[in-house]
């Protein structure tokens, strides 16, 4: 069969052709563009929270509530310790890392171009590897740093420039609280924020020399549990049985880490779910635009429905002619609607500084869900089509 049978009748009605295009053209757009953003989000919230985040437990010495989709820190208390901690590494299996952290205290800080007020962390050296924050240059605070009570500092990557400029400052001194000197030991490489907190903004010291140099305090702020993959939940719950039996009372938070970090998956769900909503509509429509626009054509090409039967065309010919036309509006619209969507997604993701995610996934998905519209719609006026007969139309004109 030639493909002009299925171009002609569209070239001399465009505008009909546009609009049927239309509801399928919003449909990909819908899905397509929605994935990629909800895809694009969810990738940037797994590259601030690191490897291990999504697997982390927090023990928090603040109240931790939900509100709508966000968690908020409400009253907190002092009586979280290195102690328990350690009875939680100690005591529950599948524990197989816990990070003691004070993380509340702010402090002005002075280097050699200039000063600021930052949020002072104090740490011990496992938080490396939970956090997924390396030094860029310089090292990690070390075991040593916090038994000796070091004044050593680690810089976030944008504190470093605002105190020394773009060169490695390590050996150089900062000091806190304007006298207090501390060696630069190294600069973390670029992280970015998890929930409110940036990483690069922060300067991070040995836990030891915070609680005793620094702020004299015995508590801490909470630590980080990594437990086994296979008891995650379990150990959450024994996390909290156990803090429960040594404080006899509930004076702190145990949730999982990405849930405090204000992850948004719960808005990522949503923002799938309306897209499907969306996408599902807007191919519905296109749908109906095409069935309606092809079944108003076999009453207006009677004479050439007449004419290609009576010089021999099958029923069959026929058939996949209407068909045929309802598969090229229906890819029309899927070619028209991922350019669009792709385009704008990229743009968004640039501009946003989001990883460039191409959801594939619902780009297969359009293409199919296109493809059957088009099939789907063109069926009851390829039916129509090969009702008429060659005689009856003949007679008629």
């Amino acid at each position: 069969m030639r493909l002009g049978y299925f171009t002609t009748y569209l070239r001399h009605n465009k505008r009909r052709a546009a609009l049927s295009m239309l509801g399928v053209a919003i449909g990909v757009f819908a899905l397509v563009l929605t994935s990629g953003i909800a895809q694009a989000m969810a990738q940037q919230v797994r590259d601030e929270l690191g490897k291990l985040g999504s697997d982390l437990i927090l023990v928090s010495s603040a109240e931790i509530k939900s509100v709508g989709m966000r968690r908020l820190s409400g009253r907190s208390y002092t009586t979280l310790t290195r102690e328990d901690a350690e009875a939680v590494l100690q005591t529950i299996p599948g524990v197989l890392a816990v990070a003691p952290l004070h993380y509340s205290l702010k402090a002005p800080v002075k280097g050699s171009l200039g000063s600021t007020t930052v949020s002072l962390s104090g740490i011990t050296p496992i938080y490396e590897q939970l956090s997924d924050n390396h030094p860029a240059c310089g090292r990690y605070i070390q075991e040593d740093d916090d038994k000796r009570l070091a004044q050593v500092a680690l810089l976030g990557s944008e504190i470093a420039k605002q105190l020394f400029g773009h060169d490695c400052p390590v050996g150089q001194i900062v000091y806190l609280y304007g006298y207090t000197p501390y060696r630069v030991v190294g600069v973390l490489e670029p992280r970015g924020s998890v929930g409110s907190e940036s990483y690069d903004e922060r300067v991070y010291v040995p836990l030891s020399t915070l609680q005793r140099r620094l702020a004299n305090i015995t508590h801490i702020d909470g630590f980080l549990v990594l437990p086994d993959v296979t008891r995650g939940k379990m150990v959450l719950h024994e996390v909290e049985s156990l803090l429960l039996h040594r404080h006899q009372k509930r004076d702190f938070s145990v949730v999982r880490y990405e849930e405090v970090a204000a992850t948004s998956a719960e808005a990522l769900d949503i923002v799938g779910r309306l897209s499907l909503i969306v996408s599902g509509i807007a191919f519905g429509v296109g749908a109906l635009g095409i069935l309606a626009i092809l079944t108003l054509s076999v009453y207006e090409r009677l004479v050439e429905i007449g004419l290609r039967r009576a010089v021999g065309a099958t029923k069959r010919a026929i058939f996949l002619q209407f068909v045929g036309e309802a598969l090229m509006l229906s890819v029309g619209g899927l070619v028209i609607g991922l350019m669009v969507s792709l385009t704008i997604l990229v743009v968004v993701e640039v501009m946003a500084s989001w990883p460039l995610v191409i959801p594939w996934g619902a780009v297969a998905s359009s293409l199919l869900l296109s493809v059957g519209v088009g099939v789907v719609a063109g069926l009851y006026p390829a039916w129509r089509a090969i009702e008429v007969e060659a005689r009856q139309i003949l007679q008629s004109e």
